[in-house]
């Protein structure tokens, strides 16, 4: 009953929330020191539903080197960049392996093109989120 319960709350979300559909396009390495190219192994997959989230992300930045013994003092300013993330139910990719390097592509938002997929990870419920990279 509990997972009943989390698939209706996913698709509520999704219902909600949905940026559209999207492709993720798989790439892989020849040998270790090559450049990602695309993988013939493994298909394209198309997914129905998922979320774009750009989560901010705090950050100091050093102004410059300060060689003296008051290493105290502090020069440093905050900037805050975007992390960009993509939220997917786990029933838009049953039986599909995604991995580290794939491209992901936003179909009804062609303005954001390609971008990558640094990592998977769950999100304790029914959701996979992919932090992603622009190209």
């Amino acid at each position: 009953m509990f997972e009943d319960l989390v698939q209706m709350a996913s698709d509520t979300i999704d219902d909600i929330m949905s940026d559209g559909a999207f492709m993720i396009y798989p790439r892989s390495k020849a040998n270790v020191n090559a450049q990602l190219r695309a993988d013939q192994s493994r298909q394209e997959h198309r997914g129905e539903q998922c979320i774009l989230c750009f989560q901010s992300q705090e950050f100091g930045i050093e102004l410059g080197v300060r060689k003296t013994y008051r290493e105290s003092n502090d020069f440093r300013t905050v900037s805050v960049g975007r992390e960009l993330y993509l939220s997917v139910d786990a029933t838009h990719l049953p039986d599909y392996e995604v991995k580290q390097g794939d491209l992901v592509e936003l179909l009804d938002k062609p303005g954001l093109g390609r971008m990558e997929i640094l990592d998977q990870q769950p999100d304790g419920k029914s959701r996979t989120l992919f932090r992603l990279s622009k190209k």
